[in-house]
């Protein structure tokens, strides 16, 4: 790509072959005279109306213009340079991208800031506004923010991602919490005598049930505890990664209410899984767990 410094007078036609037309020269003429302007500060190429006007006469009155708008009007829709059948709308489309129309068919707006956008986009609804969506179309003005899209379509991708981490740690909390209940049995099976000799001193099924519900919520504090300690210690680095990759700050954040909150979250899934082995703990009889080995 060629970068051009910035013009001190309009652009004007930088070869003329031979046999050229009065418009042509005329243009020349208007262009090679121009007078001088000051330096612009933006690097570009510098042109008149008159090179617009050039180019798009040019391109009306090509050969592969003039042969496409013939296959129009005979209603024969058919592409003039592989001969591949169209669609009316698609032979219209492709004139317009030859540039055979002379009237614009899109302007471009730049916003210097999010806030001017949204003013152009209200005052372009106030506008539309003024006439009937179903019988005035063709006086109203249809405009595409790309800004608003592509900011719609980030929150989407972002949305399933979040949706896709949030299936992984759902799987990663079930499987947790299986083997919490399993290490729980275990300590049910293991213990058994233990359970037989707190029953014959008069311990209750409750009493025998809260002992084990009790391991479970410390097992589920220090797991918590631990996670949150990880997160805090890995959360620097994750954010000086981010900021060398994308040049965003802080995109980590862990506020003591959230921990406290992932730390109880943490606590009430070991409870859950040990519910079951807890009350199989307490429902055995004492004789047949005092006979345990």
């Amino acid at each position: 790509m060629i970068r051009t410094g910035c013009l001190k007078r309009p652009l004007g036609l930088l070869h003329e072959p031979q046999g050229q037309n009065d418009r042509r020269r005329r243009y020349s003429q208007n262009t090679s005279g121009s007078p001088r302007t000051k330096a612009c500060s933006v690097p570009g190429i510098g042109y008149t109306s008159a090179l617009t006007e050039y180019v798009l006469d040019m391109a009306a009155r090509s050969n592969i213009v003039i042969a496409q708008r013939e296959v129009l009007e005979a209603n024969t829709y058919v592409d003039v340079m592989t001969g591949a059948p169209l669609t009316e709308r698609a032979v219209l489309e492709r004139l317009a991208a030859l540039g055979a129309p002379q009237m614009p068919n899109r302007i471009t707006i730049y916003p210097k800031s999010f806030e001017a956008k949204e003013d152009i986009a209200d005052y372009l609804e106030r506008y539309n506004d003024r006439f009937d969506s179903l019988t005035e179309t063709e006086k109203m003005i249809f405009h595409t923010d790309y800004g608003a899209r592509i900011t719609e379509r980030l929150g989407e991708v972002i949305a399933s991602i979040t949706l896709a981490l949030i299936g992984f740690a759902v799987i990663s909390l079930i499987v947790s919490s299986l083997l919490i209940g399993i290490v729980t049995y275990a300590s049910v099976i293991e213990r058994t005598k233990e359970i037989g000799i707190l029953k014959s001193i008069g311990a209750r099924k409750k009493d025998v049930l809260r002992v084990f519900n009790a391991e479970a919520m410390i097992i589920g504090f220090i797991a918590g505890s631990i996670g949150i300690g990880i997160a805090l210690l890995l959360n620097p680095l994750i954010d000086l990664f981010v900021y060398r990759l994308a040049s965003v700050r802080s995109i980590t954040r862990l506020t003591p209410w959230i921990a406290l909150l992932l730390i109880l979250v943490s606590i009430a899934l070991t409870l859950l899984a040990g519910l079951i082995p807890a009350k199989i703990a307490a429902g055995k009889d004492p004789v047949e767990a005092l006979r345990t080995e």
